[in-house]
């Protein structure tokens, strides 16, 4: 097919300035059944590491692999790096793992039934009637999860330095959207998914704390590190809109008609 062919044929948006197709080429013959293992992995939430995927290679595919290390100057690195760099063109990013006790599926499951039994029982009560509460800890200096170092030195921290002051608070919100108990216990290991607080409110009210913390001019004592954490969760916490407590509340515990039982 002749360029102007194509060019003619091509039915892409016209604002795009190429046909697509560009750049270098995938060296891996497999790489179809390679991106199913991987995304099976993840799927039944067990661990992937560049690790597992050269075992893979071993297992399924040990020609090709012997015939891929032959001179190369470091097998292991140009193996790390050939998986490195297939995971990020195929979207997988390198995550810190967030272990839970109970897969995806069986903890929606349990929140379907919860919900369904929670709404049965409370829901002739007002919204105002029904609160969630949580706590989190909120701190002074909301240090990131990675820091700045020299190439070739040491990354390790005085201990002492990771969080210099540290809080304690409670948080509650009625299922009507406002911010303020017959106590309603949750599933164990559930409550990413039943717990309307973290469902939908923590991690914004997070998001502004640190946000806040940018605004904030450096105190010295406890008690003035005490006093601005307060502040600035109270801030943070105003900030959070009825709406979103609203559809927190929607999401954890839907009402039976949404509800598969």
């Amino acid at each position: 097919m002749t360029l102007r062919t194509k060019l003619t044929a091509a039915t892409r948006n016209a604002k795009r300035p190429t046909l697509g197709g560009q750049g270098a080429k995938c060296i891996i013959p497999f790489k179809h059944d390679f991106l199913t293992f991987m995304k099976d992995v993840r799927r039944d939430e067990h661990i992937l590491t560049s690790m597992h995927m050269i075992n893979f290679m071993k297992v399924y595919h040990k020609a090709w692999l012997d015939t891929y290390v032959v001179g190369k100057v470091d097998p292991y690195k140009s193996l790390l790096r050939l998986c490195q760099s297939f995971a990020a063109r195929h979207r997988f990013s390198q995550r810190v793992p967030c272990y839970t006790k109970l897969p995806e599926l069986d903890m929606v499951l349990i929140r379907n039934d919860f919900a369904a039994a929670f709404w049965n029982k409370y829901n002739d009560h007002n919204l105002r009637d029904i609160i969630n509460a949580d706590e989190t800890a909120v701190y002074y200096d909301m240090p990131p999860g990675k820091i700045w170092a020299e190439v070739g030195k040491s990354s390790k921290v005085d201990v002492t330095q990771k969080h210099s002051d540290r809080l304690t608070a409670m948080l509650s919100c009625r299922a009507d959207g406002t911010l303020h108990f017959v106590l309603e216990p949750l599933p164990p290991n559930c409550t990413s998914v039943c717990q309307p607080l973290d469902v939908g409110v923590m991690g914004p009210f997070k998001k502004l704390l640190r946000t806040l913390w940018l605004e904030v001019t450096p105190v010295v004592t406890a008690g003035e590190k005490r006093l601005a954490m307060i502040k600035r969760s109270i801030k943070a916490w105003d900030r959070i809109s009825a709406d979103a407590i609203k559809k927190s509340f929607v999401k954890a515990i839907p009402r039976p008609e949404i509800v598969l039982v």
